[in-house]
């Protein structure tokens, strides 16, 4: 044989090697992986669209129970109000917390991780907002004829 034809085939066997190798490699490491479904809860039928937490791990949507609206959270349904404000619920930055405005009769107000703040007459659209740590929440609340910068509820 000469050594043309030897270094087509010793060619062709590395690189059959090399595939061959290439593909174990590639099946044995799909098989490494574990997939495991959390069941976070059920969507009602009218739901508006899903808001997920920057880091993927939380969600929150509206939902209509009959005549009222409410906000879950990951699965847990909150409290029932009249309406939820635009743009909102709205995680803090490191995603571990969640705010959102809501209408109760007449009256605003803001619900932190799933407690309600103080009522007001208004509440600033676009707010509220989280600090990029997420340890302040800000919004602004109409009282009367003022206008008031909520921190932390105060």
């Amino acid at each position: 044989m000469s050594a043309t034809n030897w270094i087509g085939v010793w060619t062709a066997v590395m690189l059959g090697l090399i595939v061959t190798g290439c593909r174990k490699s590639t099946s044995a490491k799909a098989g490494t992986y574990a997939v495991q479904e959390t069941h976070l809860g059920t969507m009602d039928a009218e739901v508006l669209p899903p808001v997920f937490s920057t880091d993927g791990r939380h969600f929150a949507f509206v939902t209509r129970r009959d005549q009222k609206v409410c906000v879950v959270v990951d699965g847990q349904a909150g409290a029932e109000f009249d309406n939820i404000s635009k743009g909102t619920p709205l995680f803090s930055p490191d995603g571990k917390r969640v705010a959102y405005g809501a209408l109760k009769g007449k009256k605003w107000l803001v619900v932190v991780d799933g407690q309600a703040g103080a009522e007001c007459d208004g509440i600033l659209e676009g707010t509220p907002i989280f600090s990029h740590d997420g340890r302040l929440m800000v919004y602004g609340a109409k009282t009367g004829e003022k206008w008031l910068l909520m921190v932390n509820g105060q």
